[in-house]
């Protein structure tokens, strides 16, 4: 309609006039199978006349109009890499299996059914075939094409390969006692000079377990030298009685993992009988 209401004005301007006129199904066998996204069956009623790929939009262009901008706007920043890593998995298993590497929109849903089969055969896990799979989603709904990842039989295929390659978590949560032996055992790999670590590492250890930070929130990687979502010092405030005695601690989290468009929250973090995150701070 944005077209059309820009389209009128025009017309009325030039003396232009449009007339509509029914054409017969079996004289415009090209624009219904393109209606109904049959690219496939397209190119064969016109193999002259269609481009074998895509034609790509220039950059230029995107640009120009804020296209690039705002959908890279609209995606959280860790959601772009999994869509990139999820194209050249793609690339990978299409170059494995048919010799090529150039993906052209849209994939066929038995072709898809292959890259499921071909992910299954690496041993990929359930979740890392999930992620992958929505992404392609996400590319064919970002083009305007159907999305073969909601076909009945792909749907069943995920949902097969969960059961399958369902493994028993080895990796137990930490329980109170457990963290309780974690902090006493830490004097034991710390020599005098590097008391102070002893200290980091209780505190790190108790505030992870009773705030829920994630591993990302509390470390960085030698790769890194700092994360958005690293917790700072500066975010942890003390709360004190009428004595003066620190009661309570205040984390506030400003960014964090899907934070966009969210305002900043905070846990309170009260004293404890065992592993006190509070003393292990002050300490």
């Amino acid at each position: 309609m944005t077209f059309v209401r820009k389209l009128v004005p025009v017309c009325l301007k030039h003396n232009i006039l449009f007339k509509a006129r029914h054409i017969s199904g079996f004289k415009k066998n090209l624009a219904d199978e393109l209606s109904r996204f049959q690219i496939l069956r397209s190119k064969k009623l016109a193999p002259g006349y269609m481009d074998a790929m895509p034609t790509i939009i220039p950059s230029h262009l995107l640009r120009a109009n804020g296209h690039h901008e705002l959908l890279t706007a609209s995606s959280q920043k860790s959601s772009v890499p999994t869509y990139r890593r999820a194209w050249k998995l793609y690339e990978e298993f299409q170059l494995s299996i048919y010799n090529k590497s150039h993906i052209s929109l849209p994939i066929m849903p038995a072709t898809l059914a292959l890259f499921v089969a071909y992910l299954f055969d690496n041993k990929y896990a359930s979740s890392t075939v999930n992620t992958n799979v929505s992404a392609l989603g996400y590319y064919h709904r970002l083009a305007g094409l159907r999305d073969p990842t909601k076909t009945f039989y792909i749907r069943e295929m995920l949902k097969g390969y969960g059961k399958i390659s369902h493994k028993l978590d080895t990796i137990l949560p930490i329980t109170l006692p457990i963290l309780v032996r974690i902090m006493q055992a830490s004097t034991s790999f710390c020599v005098s000079q590097y008391q102070s670590y002893t200290c980091m590492f209780k505190a790190m250890c108790s505030m992870a377990f009773f705030a829920f930070l994630r591993i990302g929130e509390i470390t960085v990687s030698k790769q890194q030298s700092t994360s958005s979502n690293l917790l700072q010092l500066g975010q942890v405030s003390k709360r004190c009685c009428g004595s003066g005695n620190v009661v309570s601690l205040v984390i506030t989290f400003t960014n964090y993992t899907h934070h966009y468009n969210q305002t900043p929250f905070s846990i309170v973090l009260t004293r404890q009988l065992k592993a006190c995150p509070v003393q292990a701070f002050l300490d």
